[in-house]
């Protein structure tokens, strides 16, 4: 699964692309809360504003239209 996280440290919008297009995006805390759910892949690629966050380390979970995730870490500063 090709997943393009950016920019890492992220301080306000963070951007993410996948080529999987029909897939979700979850955002999940280091406490592992689940801060943003299914966002839709196609709609991430626009940019997610992340300073109303705490910063931290968090993990983007992308799962595909089969059920499929696969998790990528990115950190928060501001």
């Amino acid at each position: 699964e090709k997943l393009l996280i950016f920019p890492n440290p992220v301080s306000d919008k963070l951007f993410i692309q996948s080529i999987d297009e029909s897939g979700s995006v979850s955002i999940i805390d280091f406490t592992g809360k689940i801060i943003l759910e299914n966002l839709k892949t196609d709609r991430a690629k626009n940019g997610i504003e992340m300073n109303q966050f705490s910063p931290g380390i968090y993990l983007v979970r992308l799962t595909s239209d089969s059920g499929e995730s696969s998790y990528h870490k990115f950190v928060l500063v501001h």
